[in-house]
């Protein structure tokens, strides 16, 4: 299993939804993916993936975002360099959660 389909398991218990993959072409963003809680259909966040600019295509970082513009919208974010990744994966998730429940 890929640390994508780990993260998207992991939404999907907390009644997430993913809605969109996309990308907006920018060197340093794999990819980006809009979620939604299934119980408010306006709670949207946006899940990045982030290139490390060090060694193109490896994805380093990880953001939960109100927006894709905005750099003061950040929800939780995971590094992918350090540390074992459930432990990081469930601290990630349960940002997102504590900002849902606020």
């Amino acid at each position: 299993m890929t640390y994508k389909d780990m993260i998207k398991n992991e939404l999907h218990k907390k009644h997430w939804e993913l809605i969109l993959i996309d990308s907006r072409s920018v060197w340093w963003e794999e990819e980006h993916w809009k979620i939604q809680w299934k119980h408010a259909h306006g709670m949207i966040l946006f899940i990045q993936f982030f290139i490390d600019p060090l060694c193109d295509k490896i994805v380093n970082h990880i953001e939960a975002n109100l927006t894709l513009d905005d750099n003061d919208s950040e929800v939780a974010s995971l590094y992918m360099s350090r540390g074992k990744f459930n432990i990081k994966l469930n601290a990630f998730i349960e940002k997102i959660e504590n900002f849902r429940r606020k």
